[in-house]
């Protein structure tokens, strides 16, 4: 794990199982958030990684039971916390954390993950083992067996640029799920979830000015928390597909009132690499050290990009933060308004649907060739979308899945035959319907926090700044606020309202009023991405791979839009740094 930043190697053993953590040694003053810790008679014994919200008052209620602090370990917090009042304790812990717990007394292993997912937890079951650990990399380095790749996870990554839910890329290997609870005793494993994201019990009744006002005052008091007159804040904002990131980023420096920068990588336009609105040149050196930090391949440069602004600022001593949270809960509005007129048309003439899905998201699917383009011919949309063949299918296009026709074309017959029609698509995903037959902005909101975010956006954020030896905090990923978002009421979406605008006009903001940064000069592809491609995505390369077909990864590589070669190339490249990686 010194990839990640850790130094010293401590080990805790009791009968037949073992903790162990690997981390930065800390100064006397500061926190250690990785150390291992004990509770007073050492019958319990926790590790940590992450931080808990609102730490200082939780321990002076410990201590005022009778609870003895040794260090200002987040991992001795909740060993104490956990001797109070048992596994209840995680009702009221807030933070991002996952977290071991090791008790002798009743010989329990409690593992558990925070709310959202933003740091991770995976485990793994050998023969009559249970291992786990905070990455993958980790557990691939105890069994051999580990490092084969998981067929569906593949599928899954070439659809969505990411592996949604449990899956990893590694066959045997499992993420804990945000908002669970993995309990082992004696043998027996239980998992269980203790929260997720729902909207305020009758809120949405209430009306709509209620709810500006609540949740308004909750997002700003959240933020003005990290706001500091002797320490800069830098905001990273990654807005999720379909949600414009403009009016997030509008509604954070509304709500920091100007004292804030934003950062608003654009992967998907690769001149940005030269372009004045870089805070800093990317390293590309750095690709394969990145990538050794990553469970999954990434689909894009966004992180390299976030590296550069990670490292920059934590360089000029700024605090770091993520608007992640923020985009995915009020953004659910314009999703669900979106896909109610989709729907309400669709029966009347589906190709109708295919244009006006297109022209108001104006970022398509990864693999239709040329949609990432502007302006967009309405043949071009026609026939790009071909794939839709029901109204059914219009959420896959809206949230940007890569049609099954065009994966199934591009696998080898090996990984088409081992798939065996498991194609991965987001059917039932949107379950949860309202009075109208519907998805539901709640239902949307779940979607997004459960899959890009969870999935996507928090462990590219944490394997970056773990390289850095920095941290990210996240002021929006509060489940009180989650939730108060969520209850935007229902009614205001049929009046062709959405969350972001009332908020905006609430604030009395809008992208209009944001500072502009100056445009790029060069509309021309960085030499370095395509150096990049060239040396990843070779005839001999992808053949030896066995992934792809090489006809479909030339087309690719002649097309227009750059991004279907561009995920191509970094997932050859993440195999390299994982090189025992290869189809089971």
């Amino acid at each position: 794990m010194k990839w990640r930043g850790g130094f010293p190697q401590k080990f805790f053993r009791g009968g037949d199982f073992g903790l162990g953590v690997c981390h930065e040694e800390p100064s006397p003053e500061a926190s250690s958030p990785s150390m291992l810790a004990f509770n007073e008679n050492k019958s319990v014994c926790v590790v940590c990684d992450g931080y808990i919200s609102d730490e200082a008052n939780i321990r002076a209620r410990l201590s005022a039971s009778g609870h003895e602090f040794k260090t200002n370990s987040p991992s001795e917090t909740i060993a104490h916390a956990y001797e109070e009042h048992g596994i209840g304790f995680i009702d009221v812990f807030k933070g991002g954390f996952s977290f071991a717990i090791w008790d002798e007394s009743e010989f329990l292993l409690v593992l558990g993950r925070d709310r959202f997912g933003v740091k991770p937890l995976c485990f793994c079951v050998s023969q009559d083992k249970l291992l786990f650990a905070s990455s993958a990399s980790a557990l691939r380095a105890c069994e051999p067996e580990f490092a084969r790749l998981d067929v569906r996870s593949l599928d899954a990554h070439i659809a969505f640029g990411y592996i949604p839910g449990e899956r990893t890329m590694f066959e045997n290997i499992t993420r804990l799920s945000p908002g669970h609870l993995m309990i082992c005793r004696r043998g027996a494993v239980r998992v269980s979830k203790y929260w997720e994201p729902c909207p305020v019990a009758n809120f949405g009744s209430n009306s709509e000015s209620d709810w500006l006002e609540d949740t308004t005052s909750a997002l700003g008091d959240s933020l003005s928390r990290l706001k500091s007159d002797s320490v800069p804040l830098t905001c990273i904002i990654e807005s999720p597909f379909g949600v414009a990131s403009n009016k997030a980023a509008a509604l954070t420096i509304a709500l920091a009132g100007g004292q804030i920068d934003i950062f608003e990588p654009d992967p998907a336009n690769v001149s940005f690499f030269e372009s004045s609105a870089a805070p800093v040149e990317p390293d590309f050196s750095r690709i394969t050290t990145l990538m050794k930090a990553m469970d999954e391949p990434p689909s894009d440069f966004s992180f390299l990009l976030l590296d550069s602004v990670i490292s920059n600022s934590a360089r000029s001593g700024s605090r770091i933060a993520s608007a992640a949270g923020l985009a995915e809960t009020l953004g659910a509005g314009e999703l669900h308004r979106l896909i109610l007129s989709l729907s309400g048309i669709a029966d009347m003439r589906l190709s109708w649907t295919r244009y006006i899905a297109i022209a108001i998201l104006r970022r398509a699917p990864r693999f239709l060739p040329g949609l990432n383009s502007v302006p967009i011919s309405g043949s071009r949309v026609a026939t790009a979308l071909s794939g839709c063949e029901s109204s059914s299918d219009i959420p896959d296009a809206i949230l940007c899945v890569a049609p099954k026709y065009l994966r199934l074309a591009l696998y080898t017959p090996q990984v088409a035959s081992a798939l065996s029609g498991s194609f991965s698509s987001h059917s039932g995903i949107l379950s949860n319907h309202s009075n109208s037959g519907s998805p539901s902005t709640a239902s949307i909101s779940d979607y997004l926090l459960r899959w890009p975010l969870a999935s996507s956006t928090l462990p590219r954020l944490d394997a970056v700044s773990a390289v850095n030896k920095t941290s990210v905090e996240f002021p929006f990923l509060d489940p009180s606020i989650v939730e108060l978002a969520m209850s935007f009421p229902e009614r205001a979406d049929t009046q062709n309202s959405s969350s972001f605008d009332n908020i905006a006009n609430y604030y009395a903001v809008g992208t209009q009023n944001r500072k502009k940064r100056p445009a790029g000069k060069s509309r021309r592809v960085h030499p370095a991405v395509t150096e990049f491609i060239d040396t990843h995505l070779t005839e001999e390369r992808v053949r030896a791979r066995g992934f792809f077909k090489w006809e479909q990864v030339r087309v690719a590589l002649r097309a227009s839009d750059m991004a279907p070669a561009i995920s191509l190339a970094l997932l050859e490249a993440w195999c390299d740094c994982h090189s025992r990686s290869q189809i089971g």
